[in-house]
């Protein structure tokens, strides 16, 4: 009788895989233990790719003295991440669209496993720069999947709790870059130094791959790329230019080849945009789907999330570069500065998926209020020099910022894919993550700029807690006007917006 049973669900498993890949879809699990393993798994992906963007920031400077590498060759090796995940995450919703999101996940976490191993063994800069540009596009294959799989794979009355899941994926992943990664330089974990950054990853990578291969056991759709590839490559170069622009090009000055490649971006964006409204007007395929784009939900939303990124993207990277470089603190001591932003983070993203279904937009709102205050805080103490005082001063504030974040971010993201259809989770996702992404690489190139301008013609403390507490300023203004976003992103009917 068990194996009569076993026969029954092997064999409606693979009529649902059949149609799923027919339709070029992923098989959602059939049971709720199922649904909340597959979460667990997918999620990975995210936490890699998050991990990925941050960690180098802390492990640069030993990266630097063990290649022998210039500063210019170090800051394209953290760059070039950003550069390929950004420009290339709206195609990698439209490959899951096409070809399957279970598929083009695990592809994604094999090629950067593979990618991650070049790194590790890099011998000098130009290897390791080519290295992180690869992993920079694996993750842009990972990470669009694992919202569409969230979608397809949760009902609507779970969906806003299982995508606060990915926001709550999506803030700890920075934060583990920051903390973890210099715990691990300064361990010299199996000898290995710097290099540890990368390993660790390896099989994590390839255990979950496994896992989504026992989960999700469906292959490829055999589609074709749904999306036009003149307006994918219009779209992907104006970015690449764009990162260009913002995290190679500022430590050298603004010359005019510089003006020229802006002017460039903007040439072919606006190119890209008008053969994507005539590509929509034909009822063809655009890679940016105009209707979406059209959502006053999804507009307000992508807004608030680029005024959170920006702030959340450029605070970790001036703080990290002010306590190293500025204050004379190891790696290990700036990483462990973060581990109370983790801990809160994750406790407050906890709290948040159970308050998301009362609440809504309204975290977002109150976490916007607790991390501004927060930067206010640390202000305060730049200003009166309590920031010299150690770790042990800015554990509170940390604490308070982590909440805030643990309570926006998750909710913010659930709050826009709730008007998502399932047949445009990809694209979607894509842009989000695109728009999440970008926003941190301007939060980076600005709050990095500021700190360069105080520090050009003397690199005392002093200095650069002058510019950090510009970059505070420019924090706080970005977060209440995030929050303001979310107040009126509450306001909207969420009935008339969702899409049919």
């Amino acid at each position: 009788m068990q194996a009569r049973r076993r026969e029954i669900r092997v064999t409606r498993t693979a009529a649902i895989s059949a149609q799923a890949s027919a339709a070029g879809q992923s098989v959602p699990p059939q049971t709720v233990t199922n649904r909340r393993q597959s979460l667990a798994v997918i999620l990975i992906g995210v936490l890699m790719a998050q991990f990925d963007l941050f960690v180098v920031n802390v492990a640069a400077p030993s990266i630097q003295a063990d290649l022998h590498a210039s500063a210019a060759a170090i800051q394209t090796a953290v760059g070039s991440y950003s550069l390929a995940y950004g420009a290339l995450l709206i195609t990698g919703g439209r490959l899951g669209d096409a070809f399957g999101h279970a598929f083009m996940l695990r592809l994604g976490m094999l090629s950067f496993a593979c990618a991650s191993a070049l790194c590790a063994v890099s011998r000098s800069g130009s290897q390791l720069v080519a290295g992180r540009a690869l992993q920079g596009a694996c993750a842009a294959v990972m990470v669009p999947q694992v919202l569409a799989l969230v979608t397809r794979l949760f009902p609507v009355s779970e969906r806003r709790a299982a995508t606060s899941w990915f926001g709550v994926t999506l803030g700890l992943g920075a934060v583990l870059g920051q903390s973890l990664g210099g715990v691990l330089v300064t361990s010299t974990l199996f000898g290995s130094g710097w290099r540890a950054i990368f390993l660790i990853v390896i099989p994590l990578a390839l255990s979950a791959a496994l896992a989504i291969t026992k989960l999700m056991p469906c292959g490829p759709a055999g589609g074709t790329m749904a999306a036009d590839p003149a307006g994918m490559a219009g779209f992907s170069a104006s970015l690449l230019l764009l990162f260009l622009c913002l995290t190679l090009l500022p430590d050298h000055g603004w010359t005019w080849w510089d003006w020229a490649l802006v002017a460039a971006a903007a040439g072919i964006g606006a190119v890209t945009a008008r053969w994507e409204r005539a590509v929509s007007t034909k009822k063809g395929n655009p890679v940016i789907d105009t209707v979406l784009l059209r959502n006053r939900v999804f507009q307000v939303g992508l807004t608030v999330n680029a005024a959170y990124f920006l702030a959340f993207g450029g605070f970790l990277f001036a703080m990290t570069f002010t306590l190293q470089s500025g204050l004379g603190e190891t790696a290990e001591q700036s990483g462990l500065t973060f581990v109370p932003q983790g801990a809160a983070f994750a406790c407050a993203s906890l709290a948040g998926v159970r308050l998301a279904s009362r609440l809504g937009t309204r975290l977002v709102t109150i976490g916007a209020a607790a991390s501004t205050l927060a930067c206010g805080l640390m202000l305060i103490q730049c200003l009166t020099g309590g920031i010299r005082g150690g770790p042990a001063h800015l554990l509170p504030i940390m604490g308070l910022l982590g909440a805030g974040n643990g309570l926006a971010i998750p909710a913010m993201i659930a709050s826009m894919l709730q008007i998502v259809p399932n047949a445009s989770s990809g694209t979607a996702s894509g842009i989000l993550t695109t728009a999440q992404q970008v926003a941190m690489a301007f939060g980076v190139a600005i709050f990095g700029s500021v700190l360069s301008a105080s520090v050009r013609h003397t690199h005392t403390p002093q200095v650069f807690i002058h510019g950090l507490s510009i970059d505070l300023m420019i924090a706080i203004i970005l977060l209440a006007a995030g929050g303001l976003g979310s107040y009126r992103l509450s306001r909207l009917n969420w009935a008339s917006s969702r899409l049919t």
